[in-house]
C-alpha cells in the first residue's frame, strides 16, 4: 500500500502495476464527524469553537489543497 499527495510523477511502469484508488476531499458534515471521532463529543462551548475552526478551515481550502491532518494537527 503506498499513498501519494500527487506532488511527484511515478515511473509509467510503476504505476501500470497499480491499482489507482483516488479519494475526494471530505466535506464539511464528514469533517465535523472526524474531528469529534478524534478528539470526542464537545460541549456547548467547545462545539461553537470548532465550528469556527472547520469554517476557516474550509476556506483555506478552497484556495489550496490543504489535508485533513492539518486540520486535525492544529
Amino acid at each position: 500500500l503506498i499513498t501519494s499527495n500527487g506532488e511527484r510523477e511515478l515511473p509509467p511502469a510503476f504505476l501500470r502495476r497499480c491499482v489507482r484508488l483516488d479519494i475526494d476531499q471530505p466535506d464539511e458534515e464528514k469533517l465535523k464527524r472526524i474531528v469529534e471521532a478524534k478528539f470526542g463529543p464537545a460541549d456547548d462551548a467547545l462545539l461553537q469553537s470548532r465550528l469556527e475552526m472547520l469554517e476557516r478551515f474550509l476556506k483555506l481550502r478552497e484556495g489550496g489543497d490543504l489535508a485533513t491532518d492539518q486540520l486535525l494537527n492544529v
